[in-house]
């Protein structure tokens, strides 16, 4: 189901300097990362936005990709070929650009809070494919008119937000916290009123995210056995 007032976030910066490769186009289960969380996020969310440090580069990839999946499947157009999503489909997703740089996740979130049509934003990682649709779900849910500042995933003493619902009220926090340089999310949330939502032991799956190609490699052996790729 759509969720009214809710957009859906990607941040998809970083430099990939571990990965050694830009780690949005990485394949698992013969998809790439940014178009496996595109169809995660598609059914919950009517705009879909990912925020990257470098738009034209960003752009010019997907047309370079589209481009090869519509030369090697004459029927790409319709389905879209290894991408999933076909072209018409991927117009309806605005690509931004970081509005402040080399601020990590904290700056992707200002971004992505300013650019959004709706009041409230989910925000993941692109480098997180295995996604719980369960979780979001319950994340989202969480959510409502007198919803706090951010609802946040935990588990035991460890939260996620990065795959948290973010309110435009704290524009205001995010922009201090910026010119400041108190750049870690986690810190930045003990000075927001947060909603916690426990997360179960299959759920915290979603967490997995893929920093190195040994981590690609794990997770392209597991992908199987986690229920996020389903």
């Amino acid at each position: 189901m759509r969720y009214r007032n809710i957009s859906g976030v990607i941040l998809a910066g970083g430099k990939s300097r571990r990965m050694g490769a830009f780690k949005p186009f990485l394949e698992i289960k013969g998809k790439r990362m940014i178009d496996v969380i595109i169809d995660k996020l598609r059914p919950f969310f009517g705009e879909i936005i990912i925020v990257t440090d470098d738009k034209d580069k960003f752009l010019y990839e997907i047309s370079k990709l589209l481009l090869s999946s519509i030369r090697g499947n004459e029927n790409s157009l319709k389905g879209g070929g290894r991408w999933g999503c076909n072209l018409s489909e991927y117009k309806k997703i605005k690509v931004v650009e970081d509005l402040v740089k080399d601020c990590g996740p904290l700056g992707g979130i200002y971004t992505g809070l300013k650019k959004m049509s709706e009041e409230r934003g989910f925000f993941v990682a692109c480098d997180m494919p295995f996604l719980h649709n369960g979780l979001i779900k319950r994340i989202l849910d969480a959510t409502n008119k007198n919803m706090p500042d951010a609802v946040v995933p935990s588990i035991k003493d460890r939260i996620e937000p990065l795959h948290s619902v973010y309110s435009k009220r704290i524009l205001k926090k995010v922009e201090r916290a910026l010119a400041e340089k108190r750049l870690s999310v986690k810190d930045f949330l003990k000075d927001c009123h947060c909603k916690y939502i426990k997360v179960s032991e299959d759920e915290r799956k979603s967490f997995l995210n893929i920093n190195t190609p040994e981590d690609l490699k794990r997770a392209i052996e597991d992908e199987g056995k986690i229920q996020g790729m389903d």
